[in-house]
């Protein structure tokens, strides 16, 4: 569970000074002692856990853009279509039904 709660960023270098104290920092030998590996663990943990996380972002990005864009029959392009379809039937069966008038932007 810490290496999961590290890898989101949350304090982890707070975590990689307490594995890697030393008794010149204060330790006491077999109670809060620590070793020097710490720091390249820590530091490729995060490059790693970023490097991944940044690769997942963009293949959602990616995905998304396959599904809604590049095929013939698109989201978008049907998205587009309903709405100009809606406002030809809302306009008739308001504007031109009841014979109203378009308000105009200042």
């Amino acid at each position: 569970m810490l290496l999961f709660a590290l890898t989101t960023g949350e304090d982890w270098n707070k975590v990689m000074f307490d594995t890697t104290r030393t008794k010149e920092w204060g330790c006491v030998e077999g109670i809060n002692c620590g070793k020097y590996f710490g720091y390249p663990f820590f530091f490729l943990l995060v490059i790693l856990c970023s490097y991944v996380m940044l690769n997942l972002f963009i293949l959602v990005i990616i995905q998304q853009f396959e599904k809604y864009y590049l095929p013939e029959v698109n989201m978008l392009g049907m998205f587009k279509d309903d709405t100009v379809s809606f406002m030809k039937i809302w306009k008739q069966l308001t504007q031109d039904r009841y014979s109203c008038l378009k308000m105009k932007e200042n």
